[in-house]
Parts: structure tokens; C-alpha cells; sequence
């Protein structure tokens, strides 16, 4: 388990990545181990993409896993855009990575009606919807 081994990781991503990295602190009982990253907006926004090329680049953790804004993008986002950038954002992973360093990259799930029942009458929200989603992670 991650309490018995020398792991560290870090969580980065939009509120669904921090929630996950919250939950394994509180499972852990401890945050020695794990290190949580909330970065918020859509890859379009420069300032975000800068945001996660920075922590991309610099983390130090040996595991790295990233979800770069997948329900903002579903969301307030555009997919053609969200594809470039996430190229980019790629880009900025280090090739010399410190020995035993692994990144992942988490697809995004949908905000079903069931969690969030008032999905159809928000015309913020609506488009964050399984079809809109499945785009955004292929």
C-alpha cells in the first residue's frame, strides 16, 4: 500500500482531481504522502495553461496525475481548442523525468442529472452532460 511504500504523489487537476486527492488523504490518515493541486478554467484561458505546465514541469512526486480542466472544458470550453492546448500542455512534460517518475492523465467523467438534479434548467451546466464529456477524452 502507499503507507508501506516511499510514493509520493500529486493530484492536479479541476475540483473532481481534488476531491479524489482528499479523499486518499483522509484514507491514508496522513498527507505526507500526497500532495493536492486545484487549478480551475478552461486550457483556453492562458493563465490556467500556464498553471498546469508550471506543476507539470516542476513536480517532483513519482506519480503525477493530471486532469487538465476536463468538466470546465466540457462545460464553457471548446473541444477543438481544449485538443491544441492539451498538446501543449503535453509538451511541458519533462523528458528528462527523474528516475522512476510516472504521468497519468485521468479522463473527466460526466455531472449526471442523478448528482446534480438541477442540470437541465442551468444553462451553465448543461453541456456537461456524457456525450459532451466522451468527446473531451478522445
Amino acid at each position: 500500500t502507499l503507507r508501506e511504500r516511499d510514493y509520493n504523489i500529486v493530484f492536479i487537476g479541476d475540483s473532481q482531481p481534488f476531491y479524489m486527492c482528499q479523499h486518499l488523504k483522509w484514507e491514508l490518515e496522513s498527507s505526507r504522502n500526497v500532495r493536492c493541486v486545484q487549478i480551475k478554467q478552461t486550457l483556453g484561458n492562458e493563465t490556467t495553461l500556464q498553471a498546469y505546465a508550471n506543476e507539470l514541469k516542476n513536480a517532483t512526486e513519482n506519480v503525477v496525475i493530471f486532469n487538465p480542466s476536463g468538466l470546465w472544458e466540457a462545460a464553457y470550453g471548446s473541444i477543438d481548442k481544449f485538443r491544441a492546448n492539451f498538446q501543449r500542455l503535453l509538451d511541458h512534460i519533462p523528458s528528462g523525468r527523474k528516475h522512476h517518475q510516472s504521468f497519468f492523465f485521468a479522463p473527466t467523467t460526466a455531472v449526471h442529472p442523478i448528482v446534480y438534479g438541477n442540470l437541465t434548467n442551468d444553462d451553465r451546466k448543461w453541456s456537461m452532460t456524457q456525450a459532451r464529456v466522451r468527446e473531451i477524452n478522445t
